[in-house]
């Protein structure tokens, strides 16, 4: 007993060493301004302090309102921080939420609290997740929140909360769709019922109702997503995707294509969970499952930005506790992503953008691989036998 009590107040003590240590290199990084900052975000925040909550009205850019909403409850509850630290301060606070259901995730699925841990150190200590919030100002982090409340909601059996909080993650930003085909391979399967669906369009619209009371257009609200959408039209923005190998200048002809094959890669990754022969999902499946919606999708989708692969960032770190063996998965994407950063940071070009792509699809490939000889093992394969020859 006595040791079951040290044992629970040492892993303890790490977890507070741990989080003091994560939230101390956040916070020497807080000061930091990017182009992004001082071309956007800081003029989004000082008209949310000059005009208060009438300023979710004016549409400070194309992002979704919610973002705003927090934004908004930074300025009340801490009025005295500086623009760049009151942009941080969300993103920097989702990170430490992150962590801790990451650790829940990996709690439930393997029961130790040793690999639980390990997960939370892993997600608040590594560096393209503290390099997004801290020194990028950037908000991932908020739908990836989402995204991971709804996997753990998941495994817990709770199928109308997790697809409630999928639609907040897709409230928040559009990133949220790279998991829509793993959300729709467990709806078509029956993992949820169609019932359970309907939490998503409600999420959305609980998220929007403070924006509409405030007088925010409606048909604005449902077309803010077309309107990122359309903001760049480059092959790709420093994302290590397929379109690393093509030329900006085939944008026109090209993109459109690559929308309609990604939609049939999703299609593909679809049916092969409908028919799969392993008819039983283990919760590490989720896992699995998540890590390749999240790589697949913004790899073969054009325009996509190089922070597009964040999420992958965070699962690949799930999936290496869910999949020993597939550690090096979690360390390829990290450095597949700190290297795509460099560019725009820190104005350096370190590896090419089409050696790092080759990153992204070395990880689509062991996924996938993983994927199919989980769901159709081998000797439930019929391979007819050949005529003889005469």
């Amino acid at each position: 007993m006595k040791n079951k009590t040290a044992d629970k107040f040492f892993l303890l003590l790490v977890f507070i060493i741990l989080t003091g240590l994560g939230f101390g290199i956040r916070y020497l990084l807080r000061l930091t301004e990017t182009w992004d900052f001082t071309l956007a975000l800081s003029n989004w925040y000082e008209t949310i302090k000059q005009e208060g909550w009438k300023s979710i009205i004016e549409q400070l850019s194309s992002y979704s309102p919610p973002y705003y909403y927090l934004l908004y409850v930074v300025h009340r509850v801490f009025p005295a921080l500086s623009n760049v630290e009151a942009i941080k301060l969300v993103p920097i606070l989702t990170d430490f939420i992150n962590a801790l259901l990451g650790m829940g995730i990996v709690y439930t699925i393997t029961k130790s609290q040793i690999a639980s841990l390990l997960c939370y150190a892993s997600l608040f200590f590594a560096p393209t997740i503290f390099i997004n919030s801290a020194y990028w100002g950037q908000s991932d982090s908020l739908y990836t929140c989402g995204i991971l409340a709804s996997l753990w909601f998941m495994l817990k059996k709770k199928s109308a909360l997790s697809i409630f909080a999928f639609g907040l993650a897709y409230s928040v930003k559009l990133q949220a769709i790279f998991l829509a085909p793993f959300i729709l391979a467990l709806v078509l399967t029956g993992y949820f019922s169609w019932k359970n669906t309907l939490a998503f369009p409600l999420a959305v619209f609980l998220s929007y109702v403070p924006a509409l009371l405030t007088g925010y257009p409606i048909q604005n609200l449902l077309g803010v997503y077309g309107t990122q959408a359309n903001t760049f039209e480059y092959m790709t923005m420093n994302a290590a995707s397929a379109y690393a190998w093509f030329a900006n200048a085939v944008y026109v002809t090209v993109a459109p294509a690559g929308v309609l094959f990604a939609a049939g890669i999703c299609l593909i990754y679809v049916v092969l969970i409908f028919y799969r022969k392993k008819t039983i999902l283990e919760s590490r499946d989720l896992i699995l499952l998540a890590a390749l919606s999240s790589v697949m999708v913004p790899f073969f989708l054009p325009a996509m930005h190089e922070r597009y692969f964040y999420l992958l960032d965070v699962i690949s770190i799930l999936l290496l506790f869910c999949y020993p063996k597939l550690f090096y998965i979690a360390i390829i994407t990290q450095l597949t992503s700190f290297f795509s950063y460099q560019p725009y940071l820190f104005s350096k070009e370190l590896i090419p953008l089409s050696i790092l792509s080759l990153g992204n699809l070395f990880i689509l490939v062991v996924l996938s691989r993983e994927m199919i000889l989980r769901f159709y093992p081998l000797d439930t394969i019929q391979i007819p036998e050949s005529d003889p020859v005469a």
